[in-house]
């Protein structure tokens, strides 16, 4: 909820936030709707993405871990968090001090 409170920090660095979700999609909107989450989330069934940004399966468990990158306008990653577990979640405030030392 902190990211979905705190969105609008992150847009005004005339940034977005992108999810990507492996999930089954049923589930997944019904998460997207009932939180009301204000940005987009990307539906990758095959985990092609995760599995690109060294994500899938770290624990064995054939998951992706939950992370969170920001990227620039060339596509390299300059920030990266992966979550050491599922309490261990990224801050807006975090993603925002990221993207000011572009």
């Amino acid at each position: 909820m902190e990211l979905q409170n705190n969105y609008q920090q992150i847009a005004a660095q005339n940034a977005e936030v992108v999810a990507v979700s492996t999930d089954n999609l049923e589930g997944a909107k019904w998460a997207i709707d009932s939180l009301g989450v204000p940005f987009k989330v990307a539906y990758d069934l095959s985990t092609e993405v995760p599995k690109a940004y060294e994500v899938w399966n770290l624990y064995g468990d054939n998951l992706a871990t939950g992370s969170a990158f920001v990227i620039d306008t060339n596509g390299i990653v300059r920030w990266k968090q992966i979550y050491s577990g599922i309490h261990d979640l990224v801050t807006a405030n975090a993603i925002v001090e990221a993207l000011k030392a572009l």
